[in-house]
């Protein structure tokens, strides 16, 4: 399968946060591509692949967005999704 954004490393942009933006827009994509094992005639097609790949990009979301934050001076905040105060 080819990526759109897979290209977010040595994207043209110098723009840190513009090659952050396009780390999350492959993020995304994996994230679509991402599907429950199916069985067709005999084959069948994993995703357990790209389970990976998802969470190496999300580790490596991370630590870029921390240096996005760093370099533009604004602080990096995670959302608390479990409904409780922090």
């Amino acid at each position: 399968m080819a990526w759109t954004y897979s290209d977010w490393r040595t994207y043209a942009d110098s723009n840190p946060a513009a090659k952050l933006a396009r780390l999350r827009l492959h993020i995304q994509e994996i994230s679509d591509a991402i599907t429950a094992d199916v069985s067709k005639a005999g084959a069948s097609r994993g995703s357990n692949p790209l389970v990976t790949t998802l969470a190496m990009l999300e580790k490596q979301e991370t630590k870029y967005a921390a240096l996005v934050n760093q370099k533009s001076g604004k602080r990096a905040y995670t959302a608390n999704m479990n409904g409780s105060a922090p």
